[in-house]
């Protein structure tokens, strides 16, 4: 493998819309491989709850960009006369130039999720209606920081007396319903502004790298080795609330990271 090329296919490419060859067929086969290719990005847990919606139909095509023109029109060509930076600039026009040549474009890929909340049990939906909406939506306002250190904290704070809720055998199911349902709305503080805040803590050339990297990386080390961590430490130590301090612990230093985050972040456009 050519590691150089790969540097340098990963830090130059950059989205192409003015230069679209608009006449080329595109056979089934390229669609299918992109796809395979596109597959190997990361999904939250492992759930591959990834689809692909894929639109060659001209009428299709022209209802899609109908739509697209609609809704981002007016606002494209706002942004890209307002931008002061010349990238960004350049981004909005090529956005806003796509809004004529949509419907030419002879494949459209739409990637979807195989994921509803409103299709998951009551307790999951309630945490997140209550919780991860409200909370990027507060985050919007006054940063990603304040919210997610919130959140940090609070498991930090809450992890042990939740934990001895879950583990009491005298507790009833009501009494552990709302341990599960707190949990979520105190996660939910973290996972409503998450996403958001890791793509504004890199730069443009090098955000897709930085988020994959550091997605993967917290998720293999936090995530996908907590269950054998937690097992090995439980039968060293005999301890049953091992599992509480394992998230107290990474909370912990979760605020500490998070305090380093700017707090303007969520202010500041996506550019270099």
């Amino acid at each position: 493998m050519d590691i150089a090329s790969v540097d340098e296919l990963l830090t130059t490419t950059r989205s192409v819309r003015k230069r679209l060859d608009l006449t080329r067929p595109v056979g089934r086969e390229v669609i299918l491989e992109c796809l395979r290719l596109a597959t190997q990005a990361p999904t939250a847990s492992n759930a591959q709850d990834w689809r692909w919606l894929v639109v060659t139909d001209a009428d299709k095509r022209a209802a899609i960009a109908d739509i697209y023109r609609s809704v981002g029109a007016e606002y494209l060509a706002a942004a890209a006369a307002d931008a002061s930076d010349p990238q960004t600039k350049r981004v909005y026009a090529s956005a806003f130039a796509l809004t004529d040549t949509l419907a030419q474009v002879p494949v459209h890929v739409i990637p979807c999720l195989d994921s509803r909340i409103d299709n998951s049990n009551s307790l999951v939906a309630a945490s997140a209606w209550a919780s991860i909406i409200p909370a990027g939506w507060v985050s919007d306002r006054i940063g990603r920081r304040p919210v997610m250190v919130t959140g940090a904290a609070l498991v930090v704070v809450l992890a042990f007396p939740l934990m001895n809720v879950l583990q009491d055998k005298e507790s009833g199911n009501v009494a552990k319903g709302i341990a599960v349902f707190v949990a979520g709305l105190v996660v939910g503080l973290m996972a409503g502004p998450g996403p958001a805040m890791l793509a504004e803590m890199f730069p443009t050339r090098a955000r897709y790298t930085g988020l994959g990297l550091a997605y993967s990386l917290s998720n293999a080390v936090f995530s996908g080795s907590a269950g054998l961590i937690i097992t090995e430490l439980i039968k060293r130590t005999k301890n049953i609330d091992i599992p509480a301090w394992y998230v107290a612990v990474t909370s912990a230093v979760s605020v500490v990271a998070l305090l380093t985050l700017r707090g303007d972040d969520h202010r500041r456009e996506l550019r270099d």
